[in-house]
This record gives C-alpha cells, structure tokens and sequence, in this order.
C-alpha cells in the first residue's frame, strides 16, 4: 500500500515564508526585546548564506561554459552574496558575544527561528543529492543532482532568496521603528541598515529577472524536487484505489530511473549483468509499454470535460506514439534472442525496478486485482469510467503514464551503455555454431561479433527514441490536463545531455569503436582497459602481460590435471562463463592440455534460451 507523500524543496520553502506570516503571540507586558529578533534573523541569513555558497560546483555536473561573459544573474548573485555579507555583519558589530537570557523568546525572534530551522531543512533536503569526495570536492549522487546544477536551477534558487530577503526586510524595518520595543538607537539603526541591505538584494534580483525573464517552469521544477531517499520498494495489495495505483507507478517509475542514472561501467564485470535482467528488463519494458498504451487509449474513450476536441486528439496521437514505443521495444527484446552473458540468473536494480513498474501500471491498466504480467494483455482492461471519474483523476493517471514513459528513456539509454561495456570485455556472448566456420572454437560460447553487437545496440537507439518521442506526447497531455508530471519535460530541456546520458546515433562510429575494442589478440584484462578508453601505451601492454600470465596459469594446472580428475574438469568451457577466456587459451594449448579444457560432444549441453 502506498501511503503518503514525500516533501518537496517548495513545501519547506513555504514553510519558512508561512513562519513569518503568523500572527503575533500576547505581548510581553514589559516590552519586546529587539536584540532577540536580531539574533533570530542573523541565523536566517546563515542559512540563506549557505544556499548561495554551495559551490564550486562539480564541473562535471555543470553545463555553464567556464569563459562565458558574466550575465545579468551571475551579476545578481555575486550581489546577493555580497548583501547578505554585509546584512550579516551590521548585525553582528556591536552585538553581545551572548544572546539575551529571557525565558520566552519575541514574538518576532520565534518567527524568525521558525523560519529558520524550515530554509535549514530544505537546503538539507537539496544536498542528499549530492555526495563528497576525500578531497571535498561534491559529486552527483542521483539524477536530481544534474538539475540542480544547471544555470537555471542556480537562477531559480537565487529568485527564491530574492523574494525571501524582500519579506525579511519587511519585518525587520518595522520592528527598528516600532516604539515600546527594549532597543538601543544603535540596535534599530543596525537592524534597519541590515534591511536596507536585504531591500537592495531583493532588487538586484528583480532587475535581472527583468532582464533575462526566468520561466515559471523551472521555478516550479526546483520547488518540486524531492529528497534523494526512495520508499522501500512495495509490490501492489489487491486494495488499491486508482490513487493509489498511480502513487505507486509514480514511485516504480523514480526508481527505475535511479537505478538506470547509476548504473554504469560495472556492467564490465558485474554479475548483476546477467542473462535474466537482460531479459527481465526488455520484456518488463514492452509490458510498461503496452500498459501506457491501454491507459491512455481508455482515456481517450473518456467523456472528458472542457477543450475535449483537442485533448481527445492529444490522447489519441500519445496512444499511438507508446504503440510504436511498444514495437520498439519488443524488437530489443527479440534483437537479444541469439546472445546470452557469462553469468544467468542473477537480477539487477534496473531489471527489478522495471518489473516492479510493469506490476504497477499493469495492475493501474486491467481490472484484475491479481493482474500479474504472465496473464498477458488478456484481461480485462480497467474502464474509462474509473480512470476519469474526476479531473484529479484524470491528472493523476497522465502523471503515472508519463513518469512511466520517461523511466523507459533512460532504462534504453542505460541498457545501451550496458551492453557496450559488457561487449567490450568480452561478456556478451553467442552460441559457436552461430559464428563463422572460418572461427576455430572448440567451445559451446565465444564472444559476440562486432557487427551483432551493432545490430543490437541500434535496437536499443531505436527504443529510445520511440520512447523520447512517446514522452514527448504524452507531456503535452499533461500539460493540457495540468498534470504535475509537466517537471519532467523542464528536468529533460535541462539536463538532456548529462541526466538522461544521451547516447550517440553515429552507428559508423559505434562500428569502429566495437572493431577496435573486439580485437582478437586482446585478453580479458586488456578489453576492460580498451573499454575504459585508456590509450596509454604502458598500461596496455601491462594488461597484455596480465592476460599472458592468466593463460599460463591456466594451462599449467589443466596440464598437471590427472585422468581421474579430468572429469570434473572437462565441463569447464561449456560455462559461459569462462568460454571466452578458455578460447584464448587453446590455441597454445598442447593435446593433454586441451583434453582437460575442452568439452566433449557428448557432455556437451547447449543452454535453456530462456534463462
């Protein structure tokens, strides 16, 4: 059951702007004491402070050119940190070391630390995206992270502090000049010169949002930003309402795209990159496909209130991009039918994610409580009627059938990383009988052909951009119902480039790179390297000598191998696991040597296609 929602940076920021909104409490019969409101306020401009101190950014995670000529929001925040600099400092001179021992604090002094501990928690919120080196340098620690290190975001967050010091100089102001307060003249001239200060930051914002307008879309996207920690996973009860179906699509499909944004070069050498999640994964993506395409097609059978013309034709253009989607993908799964890869059964986050978003929007799809995707496309599909019995519900499903759509961009990008990795050191594999005659393999498994790998990875290009343009339309659905899934189309225009690792469409080159990194004299340890793109010549030949010393070790124990244990040996290369390495070694290997490595017809047991 999905209950709940997490926080969002916006509420948080809301929060803090509430504090300062709430009425006074009963006046202290022998006066407020200013001191106290100014000691507040110092802790509010520390956390501002921190919100616009929080670089140098990672390089690698900013798309701002490091020479570009300053603009009016970079003049803005160089300002910003400067008055709040400034404001700070005129309420700190001449203050006590220590604040005022009262038992209740101001009315004015708890808005402010009200405030306070609200800005703290959502700037704490925005940093478990990020992650510190050794070195202290801050890294990406999830896909967010690309957000919020863009120009934009950085202008958004500035706009916010802007209208933030416009509401603290309000108070502040009239605080200085309010008689009956306990003040000295300098204490208010102090308050009221710090003031100033926040008045003039406010308007050194406002003059650059002027001059280089900031969309609304990118406001509402930062204010939108959850915390990094993801819900436990959670498989669908038979309870669920419609809310609560696409709660939890919303939250399969996040997680999908975490666990595709941080995958990487592992796939290289991790067991995680195994037969079943390559399997798992394409076919938990036709079914989500699939799935997307019966929600919107009821949708678009629905008596939907208000510009329904023009939203019916927007639905039915989104059904027929995830038709196509679904096509695409099916042709990835089908595109994996003649490889396998060196390890089995083990399941990877990317292939369990997409699973669990295949029961979600599956079960959110038919009307079958029990739904599971074994029982096909066969059942009953949920009615128009339930999926559009309000406007809210409307709004929701579109929100569930876009996250879900935007997920499967980055599941094809991450799985085409993937398999150049895992083809790249050798994991990838194919039956021998498949390959050329011209191959002397005594094995049941070698090491897939450049030219096959080409042909599977531009299956993958073309499941990521019929799922880019699915996305596309079903975005501008949600824009029309006001869904609030509309962030993701600002993250993507954002962080197209880094977030969503926008992978290449020059198939010529992916051609070379295959040819360069199948090279047939290089050994497992050398392709890892040829993967990691090192050129350097003395690591290479490093590598070369470790693969050497491997096939050495390996003959001299098949050599010292006894009849009555070459039993126990002789399976050894029928393991795709260590295939690709025993081809390698035969070739030098002498009869008794080979007698041990390889596998006999007999014993010779070719693999369940579907594990």
């Amino acid at each position: 059951m999905i209950s709940g929602q997490r926080a969002r940076f916006g509420q948080l920021l809301d929060a803090g702007a509430a504090a300062l909104e709430q009425p006074a409490g009963p006046r202290d019969p022998g006066g407020e004491d200013l001191q106290q409101a100014c000691i507040a306020l110092r802790k509010v401009i520390a956390v501002m402070t921190r919100y616009l101190r929080d670089e140098p950014w990672n390089p690698a995670l900013s798309s701002k050119p490091a020479s570009r000529p300053a603009s009016p929001w970079d003049l803005a925040r160089t300002d910003a940190r400067r008055a709040l600099f400034q404001a700070s400092a005129w309420l700190t001179v001449g203050a006590p070391r220590e604040p005022p021992h009262r038992r209740d604090p101001s009315w004015l002094a708890s808005r402010l630390d009200s405030a306070a501990l609200a800005l703290a928690a959502g700037h704490d919120l925005l940093q478990t995206h990020f992650t510190r080196s050794a070195a202290g340098s801050r890294h990406a620690r999830t896909e967010w992270a690309q957000v919020l290190a863009s120009p934009a975001a950085e202008h958004a967050m500035l706009a916010e502090i802007g209208q933030l010091s416009s509401r603290l100089a309000v108070h502040g102001a009239r605080a200085a000049t309010r008689p009956g307060w306990r003040a000295s003249p300098d204490s208010r001239q102090r308050l009221n010169a710090a003031c100033q200060t926040l008045w003039g930051l406010s308007a050194s914002v406002r003059a650059a949002d002027d001059s280089e307008p900031l969309p609304g879309q990118v406001t509402e996207l930062l204010r939108s930003i959850p915390p990094s920690l993801l819900p436990p996973r959670a498989a669908p009860e038979r309870t669920e309402s419609v809310t609560d179906l696409c709660a939890g699509a919303t939250l399969a499909a996040e997680r999908s795209r975490r666990a595709a944004w941080r995958s990487g070069p592992e796939a290289s050498w991790s067991p995680a990159m195994s037969t079943a999640s390559l399997r798992l994964l394409a076919g938990s993506s036709v079914v989500i496909s699939h799935n997307n395409h019966v929600l919107l097609t009821a949708l678009g059978n629905a008596q939907l209130p208000n510009t329904q013309g023009e939203l019916h034709a927007q639905l039915v253009a989104a059904a027929d991009a995830t038709a196509k989607m679904r096509a695409a993908w099916l042709n990835a799964a089908h595109a994996l039918d003649p490889f396998t890869a060196d390890t089995r059964s083990q399941i990877g986050p990317m292939a369990a994610s997409a699973s669990d978003l295949a029961l979600w929007t599956g079960r959110l799809a038919y009307d079958d409580p029990d739904w599971h995707p074994a029982q096909g496309p066969a059942a009953d599909h949920r009615s128009s009627e339930q999926l559009a019995a309000t406007p809210e519900t409307v709004r929701r499903t579109i929100n569930a059938v876009h996250h879900a759509s935007y997920a499967l961009e980055f599941l094809a990008t991450a799985q085409h990383r993937q398999m150049q990795a895992a083809s790249a050191s050798g994991r990838i594999l194919v039956p021998t009988h498949t390959v050329p005659d011209t191959w002397d393999i005594p094995c049941p498994f070698a090491a897939a052909p450049a030219e096959r790998i080409d042909h599977l990875l531009d299956a993958y290009t073309d499941a990521r951009h019929a799922s880019v343009e699915a996305t596309a339309k079903v975005a501008s659905v949600a824009e029309a119902t006001g869904a609030h899934s509309t962030v993701l189309q600002t993250a993507a225009a954002l962080t197209d480039d880094v977030a969503k690792m926008k992978i290449s469409t020059d198939r010529s080159s992916d051609r070379k790179r295959l040819a360069a990194i199948h090279h047939v004299d290089a050994g497992p340890v050398e392709r890892i390297l040829r993967d990691l793109e090192i050129s350097d010549r003395d690591l290479l030949s490093r590598a070369a000598d470790v693969d050497r010393i491997g096939h050495q070790l390996i003959l001299d124990a098949a050599e010292r191998q006894t009849p009555g244990y070459q039993r126990a040996v002789r399976n050894i290369s029928s393991n795709v696991g260590t295939a690709a390495t025993i081809n390698r070694v035969l070739p030098a290997a002498t009869a008794s040597q080979a007698a041990a490595l390889q596998t006999r017809d007999e014993h010779l047991i070719e693999p369940d296609p579907e594990h």
